[in-house]
Formats: C-alpha cells, sequence, structure tokens
C-alpha cells in the first residue's frame, strides 16, 4: 500500500549476514512490510511464517532495481562484509541504508551505521521513519550522490588512472 513502511533485504540469508538479528527486527516491527530478497539458508527462516514478510528467492537487473526504489529503508546487519555492493546498490537507487557499524560499511558515508544490538537497531528505525519528509528526501539525495561520486565507473576510472598509470 502507499502508506507502507517497506524494509529491504537483499542477499542470503545466513548467520553471516545477520539472519538472526534481522528475524528479530522483523518480529518487532510487525506494522512495517519487509521485503527479503534471496536464497534461505538460515533455518530459522525456513519455520517462520510472519504476515509482514513477502520472501522473493531472486531479482536480478530492472526487477530488483524496482524493489530496491519502492523500498524506505534498506537493512545490512551482516557481522563481516568486504565491499559490499548491495548497500551500494541501494544508495545508488537513492533508497537510505542502515548498515552494521563494521569497519568495511563505515565507508558509506551517507549510510546509517548500527551496532549489532537489537534495541540499537529498533531505536534507529523507529527514528528513521519519525524523521519528516524533507530529511529523507536529503538522506537519499545524499546517499546517491556520495555512491555516483565514490563507486561510478567515471570514479574508479579516475582512480586507476591517477594511481596505475600515474596519470593526473
Amino acid at each position: 500500500g502507499k502508506n507502507d513502511k517497506i524494509i529491504l533485504f537483499v542477499g542470503k540469508l545466513h548467520y553471516l549476514k545477520g539472519s538472526d538479528t534481522l528475524l528479530e527486527i522483523i518480529k518487532k516491527n510487525p506494522d512495517k512490510k519487509f521485503i527479503l530478497v534471496g536464497s534461505v539458508l538460515d533455518e530459522s527462516f525456513q519455520e517462520f511464517n510472519l504476515e509482514n514478510v513477502i520472501h522473493i528467492p531472486e531479482a536480478i537487473g530492472k526487477k530488483l532495481v524496482d524493489y530496491y526504489n519502492s523500498a524506505d529503508l534498506f537493512l545490512s546487519l551482516s557481522r563481516t562484509e568486504g565491499n559490499s555492493f548491495v548497500p551500494r546498490e541501494a544508495m545508488a537507487c537513492g533508497t537510505p541504508a542502515m548498515v552494521s557499524d563494521i569497519e568495511s560499511m563505515r565507508l558509506y558515508k551517507p549510510a546509517i551505521k548500527v551496532s549489532r544490538n537489537i534495541k540499537d537497531i529498533q531505536r534507529e528505525i523507529d527514528n528513521f521513519f519519525k524523521l519528516n519528509r524533507k530529511k529523507i528526501q536529503k538522506l537519499s539525495k545524499d546517499s546517491r550522490e556520495f555512491v555516483v561520486k565514490e563507486y561510478s565507473y567515471k570514479s574508479l576510472e579516475k582512480n586507476f588512472q591517477r594511481y596505475f598509470l600515474k596519470i593526473n
């Protein structure tokens, strides 16, 4: 629905990706819709049946972009991560991201960083949905601009030329 508060997760539902924490957050937020895109590797997710969850086993290309664009908030609660594409993809679509406060995700400046503590995550989700429209639009704009500036093809090409080819 138009007034639904939609939280998106994209990736494997697995312990290292914070699936246990995500499940607790889903249970604590029956008033929000969760779209989970990806395969289920966590057995506790295979046993749940929550009305506020839509599970999409796989989405790529335009279909995945549509999910990013439909979400109010992207959530990534990984325990460990490299330079993950998924939060950056969400941010490139203008979807604000809430990510674990782990070293690799601290690079994503506009993303909302959260500890892995359920109460802290819940507080930040509540705070996000209390933001006025203007603040959310700014966060959306800042997220997209950050990804374009830091990770676009042009940016990567320029850095490659500067660091490896010594072209200023």
